[in-house]
């Protein structure tokens, strides 16, 4: 609640699907090619985009990658 009422900045990366659902109101991802997304949007929001889901998983596997599969 401390963190919901906070009124500054808290940059934060977890793996705790509820925890940033409720205090998440800004995601940035930084992207492997060097770019980042960075939106206005709760984490379910910003998973449920179809077009943001296709960016996050598409990628080119090369021939060491695909050996150690």
């Amino acid at each position: 609640n401390g963190l919901i009422d906070f009124k500054g900045v808290v940059l934060f990366a977890s793996h705790d699907h509820e925890f940033t659902q409720t205090v998440a109101n800004r995601i940035i991802e930084i992207l492997p090619e060097g770019g980042t997304f960075d939106r206005v949007t709760t984490y379910d929001e910003y998973l449920a985009s179809d077009e943001d889901i296709k960016k996050r998983f598409v990628f080119t596997l090369s021939g060491s990658d695909a050996s150690d599969n």
